[in-house]
């Protein structure tokens, strides 16, 4: 018969081995023989109280709370039982250990909380139970200054965000240490789309990969948080480090429903970053559709507005370089809803030979963002040389349709085809600036 401290070989004792085996009634039996050593021992850095919360051994937890089992002990990343029970859901430990006096606020070296873990690991019952301790500090913040709000705003949790918001203790208006509130992180962390940066032939593109979540799901979830933020409080004014605003990240991703109940509360509509950008200058550079650019000017903002580069929104829109990848298929951005902004932005009244603070017009912007031959040879070509054969030729792209007809649409408004920036190159010096070998040819 072993004795109590039998030591294996590599030095691992008994209970180490019992613990790997994983049987209650065996270990209980154990540690109830043993001496009080064993009771607060380590194996992995954790005593046999927090290996016993892991695996939610209630017997097992109930009999070393009762022999002083260290309900306070940390393992190696500076968790307690608790928030070990809690981290896995475990919500009848939870209640034995908060019964036994665990403290509910101990942080790890991360700074989470109990509540912290059961919000990331989307736990709703053991956030109920957390909740019910009147000593609880729903807004402790972890070292990155995140409070378990933000969790649930970044994982697009709305039920435990709901939670939280209704239990009336948690701060919707809270300061992460990157001065970001959860309206903030919900609009700005993009989890729609995926960003990925490429330089293909030094011109700069922006991919946007669509994520395995359904983006109806993602949409309607976002659209829900925000709602309950808002409706509780939250500012749609406070703006992040680079002054960005919520609307501005709304509007720079196409969030149309959660522009309008921004605008609905209050939002300023032409509010400009640290930049000089508004939202309609963020909608024209990046939205994945007009409606966005609809919506802001329907509320009065600014056609005009020029950021500290002097660029106007038409500017932005000129010159947009982006992809958008969905599945496997790529388009360029300057196609189908991008024509439209154009064409809005116009009909608006946007001045199409305005200049920023470098001369360059929306035209000279254009001119740059060179997509290959398929992008200028139609881009360019007039219109009474198109014949039925040279259009067929690239039905296939999904850009071809509006491509074309963007510089003919900046000239129709009277676009200067040889106006010079302050350094005296037009939009065909550009082009061969770029390198775009088939752009400078149809712009001579």
């Amino acid at each position: 018969m072993l004795g109590r401290n039998f030591v294996f070989r590599r030095g691992r004792g008994v209970l180490h081995h019992l613990l790997e085996q994983n049987d209650e009634a065996i270990l209980l039996a154990f540690l109830i023989r043993s001496d009080q050593t064993h009771i607060w021992s380590k194996v992995d850095g954790r005593t046999p109280l927090a290996h016993a919360a892991v695996e939610a051994h209630q017997v097992l937890v109930k009999w070393l709370i009762e022999n002083c089992a260290g309900i306070e002990s940390t393992d190696f990343d500076g968790q307690t039982p608790l928030s070990l029970a809690a981290e896995n859901g475990h919500e009848a430990v939870c209640k034995l250990l908060l019964e036994g006096g665990a403290e509910v606020n101990s942080q790890d070296k991360d700074g989470l909380t109990p509540l912290a873990k059961a919000v990331a690991r989307r736990h709703e019952g053991t956030v109920k139970v957390l909740l019910a301790v009147g000593s609880i500090d729903v807004d402790r913040k972890d070292n990155l200054g995140r409070t378990p709000l933000y969790l649930a705003v970044y994982n697009d949790c709305l039920t435990i965000a709901r939670i939280l918001v209704m239990s009336g203790r948690a701060n919707v208006n809270f300061w992460d240490n990157e001065k970001r509130t959860p309206l903030l992180w919900l609009l700005e962390k993009n989890e729609t789309f995926t960003i990925v940066n490429h330089r293909p032939r030094g011109t700069f593109v922006t991919i946007w990969v669509r994520k395995p979540k359904l983006l109806w799901d993602i949409q309607n979830t976002q659209e829900e948080i925000a709602r309950l933020l808002v409706d509780n409080g939250a500012d749609v004014n406070l703006s992040g480090p680079d002054g960005r605003t919520p609307l501005s990240f709304a509007a720079e991703r196409s969030n149309d429903n959660i522009i309008k109940i921004l605008l609905e509360n209050g939002a300023a509509v032409d509010a400009k970053d640290k930049t000089g950008r508004t939202p309609l200058s963020w909608a024209a550079a990046n939205s994945k559709n007009e409606n966005s650019i609809r919506i802001l000017l329907g509320n009065g903002a600014e056609i005009e507005s020029e950021d500290k580069t002097g660029r106007t929104p038409l500017s932005w829109a000129a010159g947009r370089c982006k992809a958008y990848a969905f599945a496997d298929i790529i388009r360029f951005s300057l196609a189908g809803n991008d024509m439209n902004i154009m064409k809005i932005l116009l009909q608006a009244g946007a001045n199409v030979e305005s200049k920023d603070i470098n001369g360059r017009t929306p035209l000279s912007w254009a001119a740059q963002n060179s997509h290959g031959e398929s992008y200028f040879d139609v881009l360019f070509e007039k219109q009474e040389d198109r014949s039925m054969s040279r259009i067929s030729q690239w039905a296939s792209s999904p850009s071809t349709e509006d491509i074309r007809g963007i510089t003919e649409l900046l000239l129709e408004n009277g676009a200067d085809l040889n106006a010079k920036d302050h350094h005296g190159r037009t939009p065909l010096d550009w082009a061969i600036y770029w390198g775009n070998e088939h752009a400078a040819k149809l712009l001579r």
